[in-house]
């Protein structure tokens, strides 16, 4: 095909050049809940630079082929791979990754004298806002 001064030349079907054409794809993250993660990671795998985050309400777009695969993470939840099959809506559920996530709970509600204590103590009193709740600014 010649249109102006640009040559192109095509192989196979129009479904081919169809899947080869970039495309905007759209979605939701969401737990198994439903409830949509916002900050999950986008992208288009084999092209690491092609990439987006999701909004406060999960949503997201990126620009893909349409024969492409999306890859979604986020901490906490295991990563993910979609095929777009050239789709223009594609909504992600994300599982929890049980065997990576570890509590971590700090409960402070009493006091103690430096000498009782074994360890390093510094006093930072610039950062204690409400010392008899045990509150940090």
């Amino acid at each position: 095909m010649i249109n102006d001064k640009h040559i192109a030349l095509y192989k196979g079907n129009e479904r081919q050049v169809a899947l080869q054409a970039k495309k905007d794809i759209k979605g939701v993250v969401t737990d198994k809940n439903g409830e949509p993660i916002p900050g999950a990671n986008i992208i288009e795998k084999g092209n690491p630079t092609n990439g987006t985050i999701t909004d406060v309400d999960g949503n997201y777009t990126l620009s893909v082929f349409g024969n492409s695969v999306l890859v979604a993470s986020y901490i906490g939840y295991n990563r993910i791979e979609i095929q777009v099959k050239n789709r223009s809506v594609v909504d992600i559920t994300l599982s929890e990754d049980t065997q990576a996530l570890e509590e971590v709970v700090v409960v402070g509600y009493s006091t103690q004298k430096k000498v009782n204590l074994t360890g390093s103590v510094s006093t930072q009193p610039q950062l204690l806002n409400d010392v008899g709740r045990g509150l940090l600014v």
